[in-house]
């Protein structure tokens, strides 16, 4: 392997600056790849990605343009094309709103169960009122009924809508899948992680030359040439913040 694994290596904290590493695999062990700056000659600092594992026989070290500009080239061979999309869209909208209906009904059954508990509660006590019930039986009943009021009142939040526009939710996702390559190497460093995370479901294997094609998130599985089945999608709620964070 040339130079033993560590030579030269910068003492300095690099962590905000390899965003494949830890994430990447080494093509040969299967290992994940760490990073690091080695000095030149004239001081100055320069990028590697290498395997952690030292008994490993993959090079010392590979550039880190060279790794980085292969996972682009990854990013780019995945995007789906526009056909898929609007495929995949109509599948998260069929899926949307078969959720919605079902929210609707639950916050619907939620809020007559509250209805009857408050018209229950106005009921003793009016008979409280009328002496048609003893101290006892109306602090018991009361209380029961007070317990059920406070139970049906979370039911109902739980059920509540939330309030976005999914259309609009869809096109800010599909806008970064359509350009994920650009999207990647314009991210900050936390952002670079997230959007790794969303694309793939397996970690991405390096061979020294090449990424081979991982498991992808079912959104980006159209290389396949399969659809994912609507059963497997969930409604895209909470998107944004993935890269607004």
């Amino acid at each position: 392997n040339g130079n033993q694994r560590g030579d030269s290596v910068s003492k300095s904290r690099a962590s905000e600056h390899f965003p494949l590493r830890h994430f990447a695999l080494c093509g040969l062990c299967n290992r994940p790849l760490t990073a690091y700056f080695a000095k030149g000659r004239h001081g100055g600092l320069f990028a590697y990605y290498r395997c952690y594992n030292k008994d490993c026989a993959s090079p010392s070290s590979i550039k880190q343009s060279v790794i980085e500009g292969a996972f682009t080239e990854l990013l780019l061979n995945i995007t789906p094309n526009e056909q898929y999309l609007t495929e995949f869209k109509a599948a998260i909208l069929e899926v949307w709103s078969k959720e919605y209906r079902n929210i609707n009904q639950a916050r619907e059954r939620a809020s007559k169960r509250l209805a009857q508990l408050e018209n229950e509660k106005a009921s003793l006590m009016s008979m409280k009122k009328r002496e048609l019930i003893d101290d006892d039986d109306f602090a018991e009943d009361m209380e029961r009924v007070k317990t059920s009021i406070k139970t049906a009142k979370q039911d109902v939040a739980d059920c509540r809508q939330e309030e976005f526009d999914i259309d609009e939710a869809i096109a800010f996702v599909f806008n970064i899948i359509k350009h994920i390559p650009r999207h990647w190497e314009g991210a900050n460093f936390a952002n670079k992680l997230k959007l790794q995370g969303l694309i793939f479901a397996k970690n991405p294997i390096f061979d020294y030359t090449t990424f081979l094609t991982p498991q992808l998130s079912p959104i980006l599985q159209q290389k396949s040439g399969t659809m994912p089945a609507s059963s497997t999608l969930v409604a895209p709620r909470g998107v944004e913040p993935l890269f607004l964070g």
